[in-house]
Parts: structure tokens; C-alpha cells; sequence
């Protein structure tokens, strides 16, 4: 019976392991894990500490008796410090202190969390912002205490800084770059989800840096732009790096961003070893190069090739474009491709469409103004990427756009779209068709 070992047990990793015991009842599947939870939910984490998630342990992806139920080996709080792919064995520590054969490897090892050489970083009361146990922790220091430092202005520190503050914590974030989620939005976007979170309440530096953090033990105050804060707990959401350890250890190709290189197949260059999740720099159709796109969708897909060409078939990964959405107080944000400077870096000459509108006509009560910004080339008018603040359905349309630009859809093709209309469901001016409408008057200037 062939044995395929998956190590890593996060959302490439469940996935992987399904995957392969949907398709095949006579494959042997391990899954080797370090952390003490089996698969969870990392998104759902910062909203815990708001109680939307109401208790951690809804986040597991399956109760334990799940795996037994799929002939699933999980090993728990076992990490695996070293593989011999000549002989094909994963050494084992931990709850599982042993060695592990296998007739194909998969690594999902995700990542970890970066945290930048800060002084006094070893204080108690800063936490990380990645497992369960830190945003339990998080929750206590919560309910006791009353100011948080957050630091770092991507997509889960925006995202925790608004669950903390709508229990009533008083909230100062801090993010070295000139703009809130710097990587996702472009700054006029990102302004709009500044202004609501200012509006909320919570204090914002950008294009600043945190330089010290002080206390005796336990964190006190921090200095940021040559004052001192004084603070009760830290939350660090300074990105996130690939967890490639192991890879390294076992001669495994690194990509130019640091993650681990792969082939169509999510090959390795180690024979009969496949990768996939956070750990992997994965082809992206826009730039024609791997990138890291570390994000719950991207995983799930590389997964499944890695689990399906494990197993013997033949399936090709047709690339990411990083489309991500999240909700912030009462925003929701969402993207995919492109943003321009993104665009404008990688050498393409682009304009912006841009629309504003509402979800449903002005005389209908509940509806929600949304803004669109698209990435055109203004070489063809093809779709580059796209930005959407506001509004409600926000996913939906991200959905819809990811789809055009992986089609190759022009603003031209798009404002042609048939869309419906009911009054109390959407307006007849949909602000998507607006934007691609005001990229084409662009373009025939």
C-alpha cells in the first residue's frame, strides 16, 4: 500500500489529506503536525477577540474522530525535525518520538510569524498573531487591560485593531509604511479604511516605525515617533515569512521571496517531494513568475494538485492572483491582481477607473455606499486587478473580477456585462460596470 506523508496539518494540510482519501481508499495518509489543535481556521482567529467567534474551539476545521472516520493518522504536537529522502523516512519529536516512512511527502508547513529586531521585544504581554494560544492570551489581556499597541497595518492587524476596539479597547496602531494595508489597497482606498477606523476611535501612525518597547518585565509603554505610549499589552502583525526550515534541511529549492520553489505539479526539486500553503512561492499569471500569495483560497488549490499528482494523476496549478476580503468594523475590503503601483513596478503602463455608488437606490433604506477601483493596461484595456471598499457583497464581486482577469477580460468586455436589477437587492447602476465604463472613456481620450 502506498504511504504519503503530509507535514503540516493547517489548511494545506487537511486539504492535501482529504483530497487524496476522497480519490483513493488504498493510499496510507499521515499527517504530522507540531501544533497541539489539529486544522483550524487561522482568518477566523481575530474575530474571537471581538466574540463574533464565540468560543476557539468552533474554529477546528473537524473534531478528532473526523480523522479516524477518514483513515486519516494525525499526529499531534510532533514535529518533524529531518527526512532522509534516500531512504524516505521523516524523523519524528514530540508526542510521536519515531521515524515515519513514506512513498510521497507533502510539505505544508505555512509560516511563521515575522517579528522585526525591535528592543525590549522579549517583554512579557507581546504576543504574536498566528495560533490559537496567542489569541487566547490576547482575549485575557483583553478583558483585563484596556490598551493595546498593534503593530503592523496589513490585513490582520487592521483586522484585529477593529475586533479589539469593539470590545472597548483603546487601540493605537502603528504601520511603517506610508498607508493601512499597504500590499492590498492603493493609499486613496486605503485612506477610506483609515478615516473609519479613526473615526472609531483607534489612534493611527503610518510611514512610522515602533522604536523601543519599555517596562520591567512585563510591557508598560513603547516609543513611537519620539513619544512614549503607554500601553498594556502588543500585538505584533508584522507579516509573515514562509516556514521553510525543514525544506532548507533537505536540500529543497527556495524561490526568490523565500519560499519554496515549485513546478505546475507543486513538485519540489526533491524527488517525490510536493509542496504546498504559505510555504510555497506559486505562479502568478499577471507578473508570469512565482510569488507568495499566502492566503486560506490559494492553499486549498495547491493543495489539491499536490494531493491529486501524490496519488498518480496529472494536474496542472493554474496560478493566484492573491484575491483576499476581510471586514473591517463595517467596511468590507476586498482585492484581486494588481493594485497600480504593484502594476507600475512590474513595468506596465496602467490607469485607474475608478467608481463610487451604492449598494441599492437611495430611496430604498439599507444600502451602503461602495467604491471600485480597477487596474487597467492602458495598453489593450485589459484588467489588471481591482479594489473594493465599502458596500455589502464585496466577495462576490471580487469573485467576479478574479475570474475576469484570469480570462484576460478587458474594461471594455466588461462594461458590457448584463447585470440585474431590483431595488431592494441592487441598484441598476452597478459600480463594477461604472468603473469598467469610466476605464474605457479613458482609454478613448
Amino acid at each position: 500500500m502506498s504511504h504519503i506523508v503530509i507535514i503540516g496539518c493547517g489548511t494545506a494540510g487537511l486539504t492535501a489529506s482529504a483530497t487524496i482519501r476522497k480519490a483513493r481508499r488504498d493510499v496510507e495518509v499521515t499527517v504530522i503536525s507540531s501544533e497541539h489543535y489539529p486544522a483550524y481556521s487561522r482568518c477566523g482567529l481575530p474575530f474571537f477577540l471581538s466574540g463574533e467567534v464565540g468560543k476557539i474551539e468552533s474554529l477546528l476545521a473537524h473534531p478528532l474522530r473526523y480523522y479516524d472516520m477518514m483513515k486519516i493518522k494525525l499526529l499531534l504536537d510532533t514535529e518533524a525535525v529531518d527526512v532522509d529522502t534516500s531512504s524516505k523516512k521523516v524523523i519524528c519529536k514530540g508526542a510521536f518520538n519515531s521515524e515515519v516512512k513514506y512513498d510521497k511527502l507533502i510539505l505544508a508547513t505555512g509560516s511563521k510569524s515575522f517579528v522585526p529586531p525591535i528592543p525590549g521585544r522579549e517583554l512579557e504581554g507581546i504576543y504574536n498573531s498566528r495560533t490559537i494560544g496567542d489569541y487566547i492570551k490576547i482575549k485575557q489581556e483583553a478583558e483585563e487591560d484596556k490598551r493595546a499597541l498593534i503593530v503592523g497595518g496589513g490585513l490582520v492587524g487592521v483586522e484585529v485593531a477593529s475586533c479589539l476596539r469593539e470590545v472597548g479597547v483603546e487601540v493605537y496602531l502603528v504601520e511603517a509604511l506610508p498607508s493601512l494595508l499597504p500590499t492590498l489597497l492603493d493609499p486613496d482606498m486605503a485612506s477610506i479604511v483609515e478615516t473609519r477606523l479613526k473615526d472609531a476611535g483607534i489612534t493611527i501612525y503610518t510611514n512610522t516605525k515602533v522604536e523601543e518597547f519599555l517596562g520591567d518585565n512585563h510591557i508598560s509603554s513603547a516609543k513611537i515617533a519620539d513619544k512614549k505610549i503607554d500601553v498594556d499589552f502588543v500585538v505584533m502583525a508584522t507579516g509573515m515569512r514562509p516556514e521553510v526550515t525543514l525544506a532548507k534541511k533537505i536540500g529543497v529549492e527556495l524561490g526568490e521571496r523565500g519560499g519554496i520553489s515549485v513546478d505546475s505539479k507543486m513538485r519540489t526539486s526533491v524527488r517525490d517531494v510536493y509542496a504546498a500553503g504559505d510555504c510555497v512561492e506559486a505562479y502568478d499569471p499577471l507578473i508570469c513568475r512565482p510569488t507568495l500569495h499566502q492566503l486560506a483560497t490559494t492553499a486549498i488549490r495547491q493543495a489539491q494538485v499536490a494531493a491529486l499528482n501524490a496519488i498518480g494523476e496529472h494536474i496542472l496549478y493554474p496560478g493566484s492572483l492573491g484575491s483576499a476580503v476581510t471586514k473591517v468594523l463595517d467596511l468590507e475590503v476586498g482585492v484581486t491582481g494588481l493594485t497600480m503601483s504593484a502594476a507600475e513596478r512590474e513595468g506596465f503602463k496602467v490607469l485607474s477607473a475608478v467608481a463610487t455608488g451604492s449598494t441599492r437606490p437611495e430611496y430604498i433604506p439599507g444600502g451602503k455606499k461602495v467604491k471600485v477601483k480597477l487596474t487597467v493596461s492602458a495598453w489593450d484595456g485589459r484588467i489588471l486587478g481591482g479594489q473594493i471598499v465599502g458596500g455589502e457583497g464585496v466577495a462576490k464581486e471580487i469573485n467576479l473580477l478574479s475570474i475576469a482577469i484570469m480570462k484576460g477580460m478587458s474594461v471594455f468586455e466588461l462594461s458590457q456585462a448584463e447585470t440585474c436589477y431590483a431595488p431592494c437587492v441592487a441598484d441598476v447602476w452597478e459600480p463594477l460596470i461604472l468603473a469598467a465604463e469610466n476605464g474605457v472613456k479613458k482609454l478613448r481620450r
